[in-house]
């Protein structure tokens, strides 16, 4: 979907990922899937987040995952100085 609506082949693709045209072709039809780093790569290069590139929508954050994002921010920062007192 992102790869035609933004006019690459499977060859440009590739090349801008350094895997081959067959692994394009294999996360394609489902056979593998990209590692994480191709998967950053891949939000990087089209622009969208996690969600919309792996389940091909667009979430909208709620007021709920907001806050929710804020706990984890804060719970994160409160182990990391636990761990470094």
């Amino acid at each position: 979907m992102h790869r035609k609506k933004n006019n690459f082949t499977q060859e440009e693709l590739a090349n801008k990922l350094y895997v081959s045209r067959q692994a394009i072709s294999k996360w394609k039809s489902g056979d593998i899937t990209p590692d994480l780093n191709n998967l950053i790569t891949l939000c990087k290069i089209f622009d969208c987040d996690l969600d919309n590139l792996v389940f091909g929508m667009k979430k909208e954050k709620s007021r709920e995952d907001e806050i929710t994002g804020y706990i984890w921010s804060i719970g994160t920062i409160l182990i990391l100085i636990a761990i470094f007192i």
